[in-house]
């Protein structure tokens, strides 16, 4: 299947509901068991998914939310632009911090409240796979749902910033394996049998 872009500004209602439909990319570390938020496994990710349990934000996501325009201004800058898409492709979908048309490249924003976060170590794919599998888990989602040519990861806070390349061959490498994650989480989902 391609790509088909989603005109929905991100965070609006429409949106929301629009997330309801598809499997995420903000879920890709659940269905990959390695997330160390909730919804953390197939289990939570079920509940999530029928509406047995919900998500109304906190300080963190609030925060990040506020930043990821300046880290998104503060990346344009210097690699070109890139603005917030959505993308859908099958059953899977993607809400993209940014998106170059011209390269094809993703761009992925991360707002940690101290810049003594762990993702400040980050400094190439082997990297991003330790310290932080779940966004990698992400990446890949959003590289299977967009067709990407790569995807940037960016680390940022008001004192500093980091922007990591990885390339294409890299998350390509992952991708069937995510697939079949979401393949084995479908035969529970569709059938409305909650996952052991």
């Amino acid at each position: 299947m391609l790509p088909v872009e989603i005109d929905l500004v991100q965070g609006s209602n429409e949106w929301l509901e629009h997330r309801k439909k598809y499997f995420n990319a903000s879920e890709a570390g659940a269905v990959m068991e390695c997330s160390p938020f909730e919804p953390r496994n197939h289990a939570e990710l079920f509940d999530r998914k029928m509406g047995l349990t919900a998500f109304s934000g906190n300080y963190a996501t609030d925060r990040g939310h506020k930043m990821e325009p300046l880290a998104r201004e503060a990346f344009n800058a210097v690699y070109g632009v890139h603005q917030p898409k959505s993308f859908v492709n099958g059953r899977l979908a993607a809400s993209l911090d940014g998106w170059n048309y011209d390269t094809g490249m993703i761009l992925e924003i991360k707002c940690p409240v101290s810049v003594e976060s762990q993702l400040f170590n980050i400094n190439s794919a082997e990297d991003l796979k330790s310290i932080a599998p779940h966004y990698w888990w992400q990446l890949v989602h959003q590289h299977a749902v967009a067709e990407s040519s790569g995807a940037w990861f960016m680390v940022y806070h008001p004192e500093k910033w980091n922007a990591v390349f990885i390339g294409w061959e890299l998350l390509a490498a992952d991708v069937l394996e995510l697939r079949e994650a979401w393949d084995r989480f479908a035969l529970f989902y569709d059938n409305n049998e909650r996952p052991d």
